[in-house]
């Protein structure tokens, strides 16, 4: 194994490590969204709840890939969708886990 070929196993699994960190991270903001949304499906505008959600997926996005990151954007949509529905969050939201986890798993 050359030099290279360590320096690059490395950096590979360090941006493993920051993805594995930073997708849970935005599920759970996501899920925190969600837990905040009245009977009706109105999303209670609670300004740290989205910022939270805001900053999750700007994490998102550095780490990429760009299909997890459009996976994750797809999911904040449905959950601002002036029509919410549970079906259509967690439809997006299984994407997301999708995505997630095929970029985890390419070497």
């Amino acid at each position: 194994m050359t030099v290279q070929q360590t320096s690059d196993e490395q950096r590979t699994a360090r941006m493993r490590d920051a993805r594995r960190s930073v997708y849970p991270s935005f599920l759970a903001s996501a899920e925190q969204k969600v837990s905040s949304l009245g009977p009706v499906g109105l999303f209670a505008r609670r300004s740290e709840t989205v910022m939270e959600l805001d900053i999750a997926l700007s994490l998102v996005k550095r780490e990429g890939p760009d299909e997890v990151y459009t996976k994750a954007y797809q999911v904040c949509f449905a959950l601002s969708a002036q029509n919410f529905t549970m079906g259509l969050y967690e439809a997006k939201r299984n994407e997301f886990i999708t995505a997630a986890q095929a970029a985890l798993t390419v070497s």
